[in-house]
């Protein structure tokens, strides 16, 4: 029996993955089951006994996409390092997970936030989990912040949820851009200068004009 599930959660996997791949490429809109079942090489029939709908799908596939998130989020947590080095490393590794898949999973994520706000059947359940993961990305970013406060390292006039959120918008908005104009964008380079800079400029100790590399 345990087998089995094994087996079940597999296939069940191999359908999601298959999906965020044909999703990627062609648009969650213009997607369909057959085109799922022939990227994950199954048949269509197949599909369909895992899931009722092209709908339980999406949100198969978004929840993954949110999954995969929070568990960078948790690689950055468990960084065993002080609070500076933590930040600057975090931000960091966001440039680690960049490659030519990696572009279409992310212009996925905006394929999602125009399906939430325009489809009224996805609207409450996507914007939930929005709104859940992206507390979740703050709060990392801003326990990091008051652990750097709390040591005496970081200045400690600064609101750290607002640094978080204002961490979160510099990353999608460079990320936007990049996605947008690669040929101009070096997101890589822009987010290691923009990480740089602000330690700096959170770093109590940090003399004016001193390198952080």
């Amino acid at each position: 029996m345990a087998a089995k599930l094994v087996n079940r959660e597999e296939k069940k996997g191999k359908i999601i993955y298959a999906a965020l791949k044909v999703f990627s490429k062609k648009g969650v809109s213009f997607t369909t089951i057959n085109d799922i079942a022939k990227e994950a090489d199954i048949g269509k029939g197949t599909v369909y006994e895992y899931f009722k709908s092209k709908d339980e799908i999406i949100m198969s596939v978004f929840r993954s996409f949110l999954d995969d998130g929070i568990i960078l989020m948790n690689q950055i947590k468990k960084l065993s390092v002080s609070p500076d080095e933590k930040l600057l490393k975090g931000l960091y590794m966001f440039t680690e997970i960049i490659d030519d898949e990696g572009v279409e999973t992310f212009k996925l994520l905006f394929d999602f936030w125009a399906i939430g706000i325009k489809e009224e059947k996805y609207s409450s359940e996507f914007y939930n989990q929005m709104k859940e993961f992206y507390r979740s990305y703050r709060k990392i970013f801003s326990d990091i912040i008051k652990e750097g406060q709390e040591k005496g390292i970081f200045r400690e006039k600064i609101e750290p949820e607002s640094v978080g959120a204002m961490i979160i918008g510099m990353l999608d908005g460079l990320m936007a851009q990049w996605i947008l104009d690669r040929d101009r964008i070096d997101y890589i380079g822009a987010v290691r200068t923009m990480a740089k800079l602000l330690v700096s400029g959170l770093n109590i100790n940090k003399k004016r004009g001193e390198k952080n590399d």
